[in-house]
């Protein structure tokens, strides 16, 4: 036998002609792609139909495809074929279909029974993308509704395949491997092009490096020029030179395509950087974005099989021992994770209109579909209407909707395949090969009816949500009502109004990589339907004025205002007051500061009563300037009624002055912890003891001056200043002003006059 798993095909066999389901899990290289299915071609129960076989990638697709009809003696388009985006080889002769997992969906929808169709299998089922998840339930619930008789079967080499043979009610079929040993070393810390050299020098045989990226493919390469990248979007002759002959060693630096399905001829060395690059969708902000994470130990060790294929091999791990004990066992499935709006128009297409609806083997998270289907309603175009479009929901309502069918077509491609430029203006980015095509495909779509609509316009279509306005510093808020940005000098920050396409999912202001311009024009007639007029009344900033008027809002956005005495002036003028600080109203005469002081020291300060009585004195002021007229002793006699207290007893308990034997009065100053006074030494004569405040429990803190008003003593007992202290300050003072009277007795009644 050439391939391990040729020995378990009898029980395969057996088990589908009892139409029972299969789960097979093989190790890498043992053929379950290569030979499983073109051996189940004449089995009875096929009956002439066709097996259909779905790889997550499109290389995966294209590749096994070829190699399959090239063991058969033939090219594909004959007995075996494949179909992914853009690139079809399907005859009509052809029985073994390998197709990328998106396009079984599709192929539901138009023939629910699948009548030409008696096998689906689902190859490296393990990666469990969001497309995969979706052709099973859709497949699986065909055959318990449609066709009993339509049978399927589940492969991978590190699936866990208990839970699926469970959802399924499948056999569990495991075919042994011919692996060879493969030695693990760890190198943490150490770059990629360190391990290369370094495996260079210690192994034979090919490399394969793993790359969560092509732009971190592109940096090895610029140290390691000798090396071959392999990722999706590579163009097809490029793709070649990684599975051609060669006398040369080669150095592949490969993104995760190359975990699975692909033979690479010839790999006796893998340096896996331990990185994993994915999408992942914000129900919070309707955002999608690539994440990259360490990764799982399946696709570690996915990936540390590619080395033992042809011989005994040796994997470069760029990583710790230690640090592998924290990584997650398996991958996280998409579907909890990903953009779920493509997936909920598919299943509106097929009458599952709530997610419990289909037999999801991981059923998607409530709140990610609920998000989802908000897009949809959003896009304002019926599901199966948009299920027609051979792209994301989005997208296909701009398709719709739209009225240039060229410019559509090119903004669908550049959307669907990514820009790959840092040209932020989406109009000026130049189509690769590949999105040139797309865009031709698409325009088949389009509507035929050409009014010449903007990029900016048309795009609203897809992203109505994301039309923003400048906010007058080169940042702009959206419909939705978040802010997005630009980085500092991209020429679209001079646009007044836009429509972001693209955008990463942090939080706060997001950071657009695409986008469109819009006129105020083509936003009026946008949302002509739906602008709905709100009275506004709001402290303004940079006027320091409440701002009234009744706005034109799209969501959010602020399309449009006109001037009205609108909501409640009074609420705004406080926010104002709130903002700038109450410390600041320009209204604060000493008097009235004195008097905050003194009802702060007796029963504390609260200034939201005080902003609440102040309420009553600023009805139709409208500016801060206006504000210095209002008389805050008043305000704050207000304030006291509303509490039951009154002046009287604040002037009791907290008296503003207190009477010096010569007649005159000193201020009691109540801004810190303590009363305090400053008054000068021979004015206190005659005085035996020092005043007190709150009925007498509370000493004031007199500052003692010299003739000269510098201070001489600090006190709160000026009995005892008169007994221990008095004499010594007698004796320096009427030295240095002798005209002044020091009296030997200061507490006499006549020592004052």
């Amino acid at each position: 036998m050439d391939f391990p798993v040729e020995q378990v095909l009898g029980q395969i066999r057996q088990a589908l002609a009892d139409n029972q389901p299969v789960v097979l899990t093989a190790p890498p290289g043992s053929g379950k792609t290569t030979v499983v299915p073109p051996a189940l071609l004449d089995e009875p129960w096929l009956q002439g139909k066709k097996i259909v076989m779905l790889e997550p990638r499109r290389l995966a697709a294209s590749r096994s495809a070829e190699y399959v009809a090239r063991r058969l003696g033939e090219t594909p388009g004959g007995k075996v074929g494949y179909q992914v985006r853009l690139e079809r080889k399907i005859g009509p002769d052809t029985r073994l279909e390998i197709i990328t997992e998106g396009l079984l969906a599709q192929r539901i929808l138009v023939d629910p029974e699948l009548a030409d169709t008696g096998l689906v299998i689902f190859d490296e089922f393990h990666e469990r993308s969001l497309n995969a998840d979706l052709a099973y339930a859709l497949a699986l619930d065909v055959r318990r509704g449609l066709r009993d008789d339509l049978r399927i079967m589940v492969m991978s080499a590190t699936l866990d395949a208990g839970e699926v043979a469970r959802h399924l009610g499948a056999m569990t079929i495991h075919a042994e491997g011919r692996m060879f040993p493969v030695e693990t070393r760890y190198l943490g810390g150490v770059s990629m092009v360190s391990a290369i050299r370094k495996a260079q020098a210690e192994t034979e045989g090919d490399i394969l490096c793993f790359l969560p990226g092509e732009g971190e493919i592109k940096r090895v390469i610029s140290e390691v020029p000798e090396a071959l990248p392999l990722y999706g979007s590579l163009p097809k002759a490029e793709q070649d030179r990684v599975f051609a002959p060669s006398a040369r060693r080669k150095v592949v630096l490969a993104t995760s395509i190359a975990e699975t399905s692909l033979t690479l001829p010839g790999i006796t060395c893998v340096i896996d950087s331990g990185l994993m690059r994915i999408p992942r969708f914000r129900p919070g902000t309707g955002m999608s974005g690539l994440v990259t994470l360490p990764l799982s130990l399946d696709r570690a060790e996915q990936r540390r099989g590619r080395a033992g294929r042809v011989r005994p091999g040796v994997c470069y791990r760029l990583w710790t021992e230690a640090e592998e004990r924290a990584r997650a066992a398996v991958v996280t499935p998409e579907i909890l994770n990903a953009d779920l709006a493509a997936l909920v128009v598919t299943s509106f297409c097929w009458g599952a209109r709530r997610r419990e609806d289909l037999p999801w083997l991981t059923p998607p998270a409530a709140a990610a579909w609920e998000q989802a289907v908000k897009t949809v309603q959003l896009l304002g175009v019926e599901p199966e209407t948009l299920g027609r479009y051979p792209m994301h929901p989005r997208l296909a309502a701009m398709m719709h909707k739209g009225r240039n069918p060229e410019l559509a077509s090119r903004l669908a491609a550049v959307l669907e395949e990514g820009a790959r430029s840092r040209e932020t203006d989406i109009t000026k980015v130049r189509l690769t090969d590949r999105q040139k095509a797309l865009a031709k495909r698409f325009v088949r779509y389009a509507g035929r009816e050409d009014r010449g609509e903007s990029a900016g316009m048309l795009l609203s279509y897809a992203y109505p949500e994301r039309v923003a306005k400048n906010r007058g510093n080169g940042t702009y808020r959206m419909v939705s009502g978040r802010g997005c940005h630009f980085d500092e000098g991209d020429v679209m920050c001079g646009c007044r109004y836009l429509v972001a396409a693209e955008l990463d999912d942090r939080e706060g202001d997001a950071k657009v990589f695409l986008a469109a311009e819009m006129t105020e024009n083509e936003v009026e007639a946008r949302f002509a339907d739906i602008v709905r007029e709100v009275p506004y009344c709001a402290w303004d900033r940079q006027s320091e004025a409440v701002k009234c008027e009744i706005r034109r809002m799209v969501g959010e956005l602020v399309v449009g205002s006109r001037r009205a005495v609108a909501g409640d002036t009074v609420k705004a003028l406080l926010s104002g007051i709130r903002q700038k600080g109450v410390e600041n109203l320009p209204c604060w005469t000493q008097g009235a500061l004195e008097l905050k002081d003194r009802i702060a020291f007796v029963w504390g300060w609260d200034e939201e009563k005080f902003l609440e009585s102040l309420a009553g004195f600023v009805d139709g002021i409208l500016k801060w300037k206006d504000l210095g007229n209002v008389d805050l002793c008043a305000v704050m006699d207000f304030m006291l009624a509303r509490e039951g207290k009154s002046r009287q007893e604040l002037d009791r308990l907290a008296p503003a002055r207190f009477r010096l034997p010569n007649g005159r009065h000193a201020r009691i100053v109540y801004g810190g912890a303590e009363p305090v006074a400053e008054v000068r030494l021979q004015e206190c004569f005659g005085m035996t003891e020092t005043p007190k405040v709150m009925n007498g429990t509370v000493p004031v803190v007199m500052t003692l001056l010299s003739p000269a008003r510098r201070p001489i003593q600090i006190t709160k007992d000026l009995s005892r200043f008169w007994r221990e202290s008095y004499q010594l300050v007698r004796k320096e003072m009427k030295g240095r002003y002798p005209k002044h009277s020091w009296p030997e007795t200061p507490t006499c009644p006549q020592a004052s006059l």
